[in-house]
C-alpha cells in the first residue's frame, strides 16, 4: 500500500488511484494468492502509479514498513 500518512485514528491514508504493486504472478516460483501487505509512505506530490513494480519501490529509497496484515487476493493473468 502506498500511503501519504495516517489519520488521527492511525488509519493509513491511501494514495488515490494507486494500483496494487505485486512482486510475483501465478507462473512465478513462490507465487501465492496470500499477500503480506507492506506500507510505503510516499513524498508529498507523488503521482499515483509512478511506482509500478516492487523493483521501483526498492530503488526509490522510500521506507517499506511491514505489517502483520495478510490478504487473500489471487492474481489472474490474460493470455
Amino acid at each position: 500500500m502506498l500511503i501519504t500518512g495516517v489519520d488521527a485514528s492511525g488509519n493509513p491514508q491511501l494514495v488515490a488511484g494507486q494500483r496494487n504493486i505485486i512482486d510475483s504472478v501465478p507462473a512465478d516460483a513462490g507465487y501465492s494468492a496470500f499477500w503480506c501487505v507492506n506500507m510505503v509512505k510516499v513524498n508529498p506530490g507523488y503521482q499515483a502509479n509512478s511506482l509500478k513494480s516492487a523493483a521501483d519501490v526498492r530503488s526509490s529509497g522510500l521506507e517499506v514498513m511491514q505489517t502483520d496484515m495478510v490478504v487473500n487476493c489471487p492474481v489472474t493473468t490474460v493470455a
